[in-house]
């Protein structure tokens, strides 16, 4: 017995802290010389409960049936100073309660922040390339337009920074590149058939 290559399962950690709170409440039930041991008196007996157990601190809410999570943020970063170092860093906690934590109050004297009562860093995120600017995650891919006012066909790089109208209103200036020779005049200057094999600006003018 004993012998051989074993595999302890994850949820073994877990099993044992709920053993360990179950005894918690247990004694603190049975301290109480008023408290009859039972269920409900358990189950009160269980809120506000802390310990450190095998899968990091358990703290109970007050209603005893949650557990207040604690989370490590891990941020893979760059050293400025050693163009070898990357590494995955502790930064900073997430709670779900507004209790500091030994971890932020050493550093707070440096460059701390805190997003709101949950998130808690020590030390800025760093993105990819080593820069503290949040990078813009609405990517989009880049599209060519037709400029009523410039009489021109463009492209806009970033895919958002022009908003396509429809040639149907009143007054569009920028829209699909599609609409150019299209043998309609969708531009309030016709400058998108302007140019064309054939000019439908040029037969307005000539035939009215």
């Amino acid at each position: 017995p004993g012998s051989g290559k074993r595999e302890t399962s994850y949820y073994a950690p877990y099993a044992y802290d709920t053993v360990f709170l179950y005894l918690y409440a247990l004694a603190a039930v049975a301290s109480d010389p008023n408290a009859t041991v039972s269920t409900p008196a358990l189950i009160n007996a269980q809120k506000n409960i802390t310990f450190q157990g095998l899968t990091g601190i358990v703290k109970m809410d007050s209603n005893g049936n949650e557990r207040a999570a604690v989370f490590d943020i891990i941020n893979l970063r760059y050293d400025s100073l050693r163009a070898d170092f990357t590494d995955f860093v502790l930064i900073g906690k997430w709670t779900q309660g507004t209790e500091s934590n030994e971890f932020i109050e050493t550093r707070l004297a440096n460059h701390s922040e805190v997003i709101n009562e949950r998130f808690q860093f020590a030390f800025k995120p760093q993105f990819h390339g080593g820069s503290y600017h949040h990078p813009d995650l609405d990517v989009r891919n880049s599209f060519d337009y037709w400029s009523c006012n410039d009489g021109e066909e463009k492209t806009d790089e970033t895919g958002k920074s022009v908003r396509l109208e429809k040639p149907d209103g009143q007054g569009a200036n920028n829209i699909d590149k599609d609409y150019r020779c299209d043998e309609f005049i969708d531009c309030y200057n016709m400058s998108d058939e302007w140019g064309c094999p054939v000019s439908f600006p040029v037969l307005f003018i000539v035939y009215g």
